[in-house]
């Protein structure tokens, strides 16, 4: 009894520290509408700015959560990493024994991330280990969210798990594929779940797991957006499509040039996505026209994230750009040594891993 006081008080005093979450889900919030209310990094002079850079041994695809000064993250090099933002030190890592492919979840001091065919749940303050679920019989590319006390993600085993976020045990799974599908990062929204998958549909699940409706398309499908009773997306057949939440009809639809693959970034009247055709779009929430776009140096294929007046992304050209978000003028750009993953930002500090297997941190704060 005295074990589980301690440890729960551990818990508490760290999450009444200094460890506000700052980025603590996969694009904000579960609705995955990549918007953050924070001041935007515009200064990409690399003789005035802070560039600092911590090395694993393999790509980081992910984007990292950022916790008071703590980052967490994961790699391809099988390691799950805690590393101080001011010292550049790693606090600890965890070895999973696979490839981490996903941007990992905090909720309530716990660090929950896939590896492997595995979802780990682990304390944020020391990286132990609360619990392992081994259930799925494929690697999981989803990234986890949470909704009440409920751990939910899709597996390439053409399964959407629904767990016990405190235990890891199995509450309710869903799985009605006629073949193998890997499945997109789950959204969230007025107790509905929306995920994209491989067999060319969208689906939407009530929390229970019951289907409501699905919406077909001519490629995989990649994690979807929410606002304002709308679910954005795109899919490998080069379109972006604009649905009814509540009854996935269809509003409107977009033509890009390419496979669109990343999720999009959503403000109060326009939405962003990037494609394979090395263009960042900016459309009419509303109607779809095109508003603005801009030619990347290589396919775009991670998420954009905004602020209120920048538009953030990564590009196979190995650089990330900034934009204007009204005009998508070209604000700055910085140069790593090979793919940009989808970044997060804070206070004027952007924090972004790359295929080269390092993470990048710049800022601009005096």
């Amino acid at each position: 009894m005295k074990k589980l006081t301690l440890y729960f008080l551990t818990l508490f005093l760290f999450s009444c520290s200094s460890n506000i979450p700052k980025w603590d889900k996969f694009k904000v919030d579960n609705e995955h509408k990549s918007f953050k209310e924070t001041e935007s990094l515009k200064n990409f002079n690399l003789l005035e700015i802070k560039v600092n850079k911590f090395n694993t041994g393999g790509p980081i695809v992910n984007s990292p959560l950022l916790i008071g000064n703590n980052i967490y993250f994961g790699s391809l090099d099988k390691n799950f990493y805690s590393v101080d933002i001011l010292t550049l030190k790693e606090n600890w890592k965890f070895n999973s024994g696979k490839a981490i492919f996903s941007s990992p979840l905090f909720s309530d001091s716990i660090i929950y991330f896939a590896s492997g065919n595995n979802m780990y749940a682990v304390r944020a303050d020391n990286g132990n280990n609360l619990w392992t679920f081994t259930e799925s019989k494929s690697t999981i590319y989803s990234s986890p969210i949470k909704v009440n006390n409920t751990l939910y993600f899709g597996s390439s085993d053409n399964t959407i798990y629904a767990l016990n976020s405190q235990t890891g045990k199995l509450i309710w799974l869903f799985n009605k594929y006629k073949a193998k599908a890997t499945i997109s990062t789950i959204s969230y929204s007025n107790g509905n779940l929306y995920f994209g998958s491989e067999d060319k549909n969208i689906y939407s699940l009530d929390l229970n797991g019951n289907e409501k409706w699905k919406f077909k398309t001519n490629g995989p499908v990649s994690t979807p957006s929410i606002s304002k009773g709308l679910v954005h997306f795109g899919s490998d057949d080069g379109i972006f499509y604009t649905l009814d939440a509540k009854t996935g009809i269809e509003r409107w639809r977009f033509k890009s040039g390419g496979p669109i693959i990343g999720s999009p970034a959503i403000s109060e009247k326009y939405v962003y996505f990037g494609s394979w055709d090395s263009y960042i779009y900016c459309l009419n929430i509303n109607n779809g026209d095109l508003v603005w776009k801009y030619k990347s140096g290589g396919p775009i294929t991670g998420s954009p994230i905004i602020t209120k007046d920048v538009v953030y992304f990564g590009s196979w050209d190995n650089k990330l750009y900034a934009l204007d978000l009204l005009n998508g003028q070209k604000i700055g750009e910085f140069s790593a040594e090979d793919v940009v993953a989808s970044p997060i930002i804070y206070d004027k500090t952007l924090i972004f891993g790359s295929w080269d297997g390092k993470l990048y941190i710049l800022s601009d704060k005096k």
